[in-house]
């Protein structure tokens, strides 16, 4: 089941311009086993690993002459890394600002991303050696971190 809602309001005034979007998954196996055998693992009513439940998205720009002023903010809900939902990273949100001056033929963009300096993983994968590590790739370094 996904359920998206999404609202972006323009004033008269072209002053002021925001938006806000919300989406809502509901991911789980209905039918899904693994292995053989005594080793069979059922994952039924599991949720669907790398699925968030929730995501969420806002913005507002405010128009001055040539200069535009913004912040975004983007959230994404629990999100699990394995099919036994045994890895898991909790809802997180990452903050934005920026600054666009506008100089008809070109444009310079200020931004910042991350202001509030959320430490978040961008994915997860078992070690396929053992099965007993598992790697975190945070956002904001290129390789895998081995825990």
């Amino acid at each position: 089941m996904v359920l998206k809602l999404r609202s972006r309001v323009r004033l008269s005034t072209v002053l002021l311009i925001w938006g806000v979007n919300y989406g809502f998954t509901r991911a789980v196996f209905d039918e899904y086993t693994d292995g053989e055998g005594d080793k069979t693992v059922n994952y039924k009513d599991k949720k669907v690993p790398y699925v968030p439940q929730h995501t969420i998205a806002a913005m507002a720009d405010y128009h001055l002459g040539q200069f535009t002023f913004g912040l975004n903010m983007n959230a994404q809900g629990k999100t699990y890394w394995d099919n036994a939902n045994t890895y898991s990273q909790k809802m997180y949100f990452v903050m934005g600002a920026y600054c666009d001056i506008d100089f008809s033929k070109m444009s310079i963009s200020i931004w910042g991303k991350n202001l509030t300096d959320t430490n978040y993983n961008t994915f997860a994968v078992d070690k396929c050696s053992n099965k007993k590590e598992t790697v975190f790739c945070p956002a904001w370094q290129s390789f895998p971190m081995w825990c």
